[in-house]
This record gives C-alpha cells, structure tokens and sequence, in this order.
C-alpha cells in the first residue's frame, strides 16, 4: 500500500512540474514572438501531462527500487 501511494505521489508531481513548465515556456514564447507555439494547445496541454505521469511512474518505481529494496538510501546516512 506504501508503494502505491508513494508512485501516485510521484506521478501527480511529475505531472504538476511538467504542467508549469510547460505554461512558462508557452507564456515565454508568447511574449517573445506574439503567437502560440502549439496550435493545438489544450491537446499539446494533455500530451505534457501525460508524458510527465509516465515519467512519474518510471521514476516513482526505480526510486522505490533504490530507496526501499536496494537499502542504498543507507549509504547517505552519517554514521554515529
């Protein structure tokens, strides 16, 4: 259950830093050049997120893999 949420989290994260990234650089080229990259914009909108929750999710599973299976996450630790 643990993991579960863990990846969800991570997803909606990649997701939400993707969907600002992306208004920046639409806003960016907007005031620059005076038009809108994508013509499709609400289509180009849902790709971004998209590709950031697949992103998301292949991050979420091999930071659980690192973290939590591997046990390298002990490694950063100080040592008493």
């Amino acid at each position: 259950m643990k993991r579960k949420i863990y990846i969800t989290l991570v997803m909606l994260l990649c997701a939400l830093l993707v969907f600002y990234v992306f208004s920046g650089v639409s806003l960016v080229v907007f005031n620059r050049f005076g038009f809108y990259l994508f013509v499709f914009w609400p289509l180009a909108v849902v790709a971004a997120i998209l590709i950031g929750a697949v992103g998301g999710l292949f991050l979420g599973k091999v930071w659980w893999k690192f973290v939590y299976i591997d046990r390298c996450g002990g490694k950063f630790k100080k040592k008493k």
